[in-house]
């Protein structure tokens, strides 16, 4: 999944008793299905209730949300990743880049 697309996913596209994800209007206009695997659907069942204790009136449709309970940005992700990558120790070899969030779709 892009970045772009997990932080326009509303509640309505996440359906965890399907197990499913339906991505609307992505690249080029299309449309897909993600099938979960019941692990990640079990995390996002978990995240699910701890959003809704946290933001029982969230201010976004979004499935995910940011600490305010607003929809997340593409650009404060990036940024939020790329600080969890350097707490984590995680270098790049000489010559190469940090990874990126986006790297995590290949």
């Amino acid at each position: 999944m892009r970045q772009g697309e997990a932080c326009r996913l509303t509640r309505s596209d996440v359906d965890l008793n399907a197990e499913t994800v339906t991505i609307a209007d992505s690249k080029f206009g299309k449309s897909r299905m993600v099938f979960l695997r019941p692990t990640a659907a079990a995390a996002l069942r978990a995240y699910g209730r701890a959003r809704d204790e946290a933001f029982p009136e969230a201010a976004a449709d979004t499935f995910l949300v940011n600490s305010r309970g607003g929809p997340l940005d593409s650009h404060n992700t990036s940024y939020t990743f790329a600080g969890l990558v350097t707490t984590a120790g995680i270098t790049a070899p000489p010559g190469q880049r940090a990874p990126r969030l986006h790297d995590l779709r290949h």
